[in-house]
C-alpha cells in the first residue's frame, strides 16, 4: 500500500504520541513537559501556544504554560457565553413565544423572545399544533422584530457559517419562513418528509404532533403591535422552548454559531459581558474580550470592508476560572459541565476523543482556518477528582490542523492517566435526540 507523504508523516507522527504514552507513566508534572514537546512540532503563529490546568478546589490554583499569554478563543468562546446565560437566566429558563389568534379577522399574531432555536423544527411543530387546535385558514399573520427565524439553526449543527455574527436576521426571512412551513397544503414531498420525521421523533419523546396539518397563510408582514392583546373572544397561546441547559447542551456539541451569537446579544452584547464578568468574578477591564458569543470573527467597521477584524480574546487561566465557575453554578441546580458540554466518546458533536477518555471528559472545542486556530478544553472527571484544562494552538499554517487534533487527543490521554485513570462512574449525557420545543401550546 502507498501513502501520500503528507499522510505517512501524520501517522508517524500519531504513532510516536502513542508509543510515548506506552512506554512513559504520566503524572501531573509531566504534563507541562509533554505539552512543551509536543508544541515544538507544530510552529506557532502570532500567538504563544498555551496550556493550562487545575484541580477542582474552592481556590482554583491554575498550572500550565503561557498561561497568562493572550489566546484567540474561537469556539471556545461558546463556554463562556454558557456560563454568562446560566448565571443571569438559570439552566431551567424557557424562551417564550407568545400567539395570538382572532377568530373573527383570522389574523394571527406572533410576539417573539430571540428563541435562538426558532427554526426549520419550531415550525413544524407550530404547523401541527394549529392544526391541533383548529386554526387553518390564515388571512394575515404579524410578528414582531423579536420573532427570529434561522431556518436551519437546529439541523445543521455548525455549517450556518458566519449568518448571525453581528446582527440579527432580517424581517424578511422570518417573512419567507413562516409563508414556506405554515402553508402546508403547499408543502414539497420532501418537506412533508422532513415533517414525517419529526413527528416520529416527536412521538419517542414523548409528544404528539399531527399526521399532516392543513394550515394555509395569505399574508405575512412584521408589525410589532399585538392588536388581539385585549380583544374579547381571541385565543391567547405560549410556544415554550425546551430548557436552557439542553440548548446549551446541543450549542456547544455541535459549536452552533447562530444560537451563541443570539444569546450573546440577547443578554446585552460586548459593553454588558464586560459588566458581568467584572462583577461576578472581579476580572479586570478587557480580561476576556468577546464581541460575538460564537468565536466568530468580528468586524468593527459592520462588515462592511471585512478588513478590520478582531477575534475574542483570553488567557487560558481565565477560561479555566470560568469553566470552574460555569460548574459552580450549575451544581447548585443539581446539573455539572456534562449537561451543557459533549461528553467524550458519548455524545455526537465536533469531538469524541479515544477509547482512553470515553465517558470521563466534558469538553469544547474550538477552530478557526483563516487564522488558524485549534483549541481543546474542558473537565476530566478522573480517580483523582475533577480536573479543569485548556489546550490552545495558535498556528501559521492550517495544514497543522490534523496535528494539533492529534496532539490534543494524546493530551487528553495523559490528563486522565496522570490523575489515575477515569472515574468509576462516566459523566452523564444527555439524549442524543434534541428538539427545540418540549411541550404543545399552552
Amino acid at each position: 500500500m502507498k501513502f501520500k507523504k503528507n499522510h505517512l508523516s501524520k501517522i508517524i507522527f500519531v504513532c510516536l504520541l502513542t508509543s510515548f504514552n506506552i512506554a512513559n507513566a504520566i503524572t501531573v508534572n509531566d504534563l507541562n513537559r509533554e505539552f512543551n514537546s509536543y508544541g515544538k512540532t507544530l510552529p506557532s503563529g502570532e500567538l504563544e501556544h498555551t496550556f493550562c490546568y487545575a484541580s477542582d478546589s474552592s481556590r482554583l490554583e491554575v498550572n500550565g504554560v503561557n498561561i497568562d499569554s493572550s489566546v484567540r478563543l474561537a469556539s471556545v468562546s461558546k463556554v463562556i457565553t454558557s456560563f454568562w446565560a446560566i448565571s443571569s437566566l438559570g439552566p431551567h429558563y424557557q424562551f417564550e413565544t407568545h400567539l395570538s389568534y382572532s377568530a373573527k379577522t383570522r389574523h394571527l399574531h406572533i410576539s417573539g423572545s430571540s428563541d435562538p432555536f426558532m427554526g426549520q423544527q419550531s415550525l413544524f411543530f407550530i404547523a401541527s399544533e394549529l392544526d391541533r387546535l383548529g386554526i387553518q385558514d390564515i388571512d394575515l399573520l404579524t410578528f414582531d422584530s423579536k420573532f427570529l427565524v434561522y431556518e436551519f439553526a437546529d439541523v445543521r449543527s455548525s455549517y450556518e457559517g458566519t449568518v448571525g455574527a453581528q446582527s440579527n436576521p432580517p424581517a424578511q426571512d422570518s417573512q419567507i419562513a413562516v409563508l414556506k412551513y405554515l402553508n402546508t397544503r403547499n408543502w414539497s414531498q420532501n418537506f412533508s418528509r422532513l415533517y414525517a420525521q419529526l413527528r416520529s421523533k416527536s412521538f419517542a419523546m414523548g409528544i404528539r404532533m399531527v399526521a399532516a396539518p392543513k394550515v394555509s397563510v395569505r399574508n405575512a408582514m412584521l408589525d410589532e403591535t399585538d392588536d388581539m392583546k385585549y380583544e374579547s373572544g381571541a385565543l391567547h397561546l405560549t410556544y415554550d422552548s425546551e430548557e436552557l441547559y439542553k440548548y446549551l447542551k446541543h450549542m456547544n456539541a455541535y459549536s452552533i454559531n447562530y444560537a451563541a451569537n443570539i444569546i450573546f446579544r440577547n443578554l446585552g452584547g460586548t459593553d454588558a459581558f464586560e459588566k458581568f464578568i467584572s462583577r461576578k468574578l472581579r476580572m479586570r477591564t478587557n480580561a476576556v474580550t468577546m464581541y460575538t458569543g460564537s468565536g466568530l470573527e468580528y468586524y468593527t467597521d459592520g462588515e462592511v470592508t471585512r478588513r478590520d477584524r478582531v477575534d475574542n480574546e483570553s488567557t487560558c487561566e481565565n477560561v479555566l476560572k470560568i469553566t470552574a465557575a460555569l460548574d459552580s453554578d450549575l451544581k447548585v441546580y443539581g446539573l455539572s459541565l456534562a449537561d451543557v458540554l459533549l461528553v467524550a466518546g458519548v455524545d455526537q458533536g465536533t469531538w469524541s476523543g479515544s477509547s482512553t477518555v470515553t465517558g470521563a471528559i466534558a469538553a469544547k472545542t474550538g477552530t478557526l482556518v483563516d487564522i488558524p486556530v485549534s483549541n481543546l478544553m474542558g473537565m476530566a472527571s478522573t480517580q483523582s477528582g475533577d480536573f479543569y484544562f485548556g489546550m490552545f494552538f495558535q498556528m501559521r499554517d492550517r495544514q497543522e490542523m490534523d496535528r494539533a487534533h492529534a496532539i490534543e487527543t494524546s493530551m487528553a490521554d495523559n490528563i486522565v492517566a496522570a490523575n489515575g485513570g477515569r472515574n468509576a462512574v462516566p459523566l452523564a449525557a444527555l439524549s442524543e435526540s434534541f428538539l427545540p420545543f418540549r411541550e404543545n401550546l399552552k
